[in-house]
């Protein structure tokens, strides 16, 4: 904390520090880092990224709270696909080629 108030000064985004158990898909910088310990300076999204690797845990089943976001959305969009089949088939639908080449 002390370290981040002191260079984030000038400015809040100078120095970011997350802890934390994360994917390779949650944070792409972590692709391809297998060895535990510091790692050498990264070039991401035009930042300069240090990884402290503690371990690396075997692919397993992920617990309720880690999953509950990707399993809400997945179900959002299930139901946003099964609502807009619903509406094609209750309401018919014609694309007037007319008008949408007349449109410049």
């Amino acid at each position: 904390a002390d370290l981040t108030t002191t260079l984030n000064k000038n400015d809040v985004l100078a120095l970011q520090i997350d802890a934390g158990t994360f994917s390779a898909e949650e944070r792409p910088v972590l692709e391809g880092l297998s060895k535990p310990g510091l790692s050498e300076n990264i070039a991401h999204d035009g930042r300069i990224v240090v990884v402290d690797l503690v371990r690396v845990l075997p692919p397993g089943p992920k617990e309720l709270d880690e999953a509950r976001g990707a399993v809400t959305a997945a179900y959002q969009d299930n139901l946003e696909k099964a609502w807009i089949a619903e509406l094609r088939t209750k309401y018919p639908w014609q694309v007037n080629k007319e008008v949408l080449y007349s449109i410049q």
